[in-house]
């Protein structure tokens, strides 16, 4: 998940003033600063049969002073201004959301939802291969015209660090390190490889 944030900071001010019973004036100054607005949103997991998910559902704003605003844009422009909404999962997409509180603060956050497909074979754009980047798991979706497809994860040296045969839909245990890694998947009718990026 990409982030921005751009604070800007207003201070309330309570001012005080009097005088006493000699004559002298008093000046009282009570400064507020609120907590600095700050916004936690992220990547939502998809399970392998979704075509749609749900972004934003784990939204957490803190800090400013309500009420807030949202704002979900994409390439296209603006998507929603409800805190959430449903994203198609036929496309990689960056997905930024912009929380403003009433006294304009705001805070922007970038999710990127990516959907990897292959389309050097007639069956290569049913393959799904995601989330990139990932962390816990990738999820492999094949076409069920492809049986017994060999998968095989190397890291950047070449060496395979994983490998299994499978049909269907399956999903991969990630515990290696964080990089670049390439996922292999071998047919009779199909080879492809995919750039994978663990964090």
């Amino acid at each position: 998940m990409k982030s921005k944030a751009f604070p800007i900071l207003f201070i309330a001010f309570t001012l005080a003033a009097w005088t006493s019973l000699h004559g002298q004036t008093y000046v009282q100054v009570q400064v507020d600063q609120p907590e600095a607005l700050d916004v936690s949103v992220t990547e939502p997991e998809y399970s392998p049969a979704d075509t749609e998910v749900m972004v934003g559902e784990d939204l957490q704003i803190t800090g400013g002073l309500p009420p807030y605003s949202s704002e979900w844009r994409d390439d296209t422009g603006v998507i929603t201004t409800d805190s959430s909404f449903m994203a198609q999962l036929d496309h990689t997409a960056d997905y930024t959301l912009t929380v403003t509180d009433s006294r304009g603060c705001y805070v922007m956050r970038t999710i990127t939802i990516t959907v990897v497909t292959s389309t050097n074979h007639p069956l290569g754009r049913h393959i799904r291969v995601y989330p990139i980047p990932a962390s816990s798991f990738i999820q492999v979706n094949l076409p069920a015209e492809l049986h017994q497809t060999r998968i095989l994860l190397f890291d950047q040296n070449g060496r395979v660090v994983w490998q299994k045969q499978v049909t269907g839909k399956y999903r991969i245990p990630l515990s290696y390190a964080p990089g670049i890694y390439f996922l292999k998947l071998k047919n009779n009718s199909l080879e492809t490889t995919y750039q994978i990026i663990i964090q």
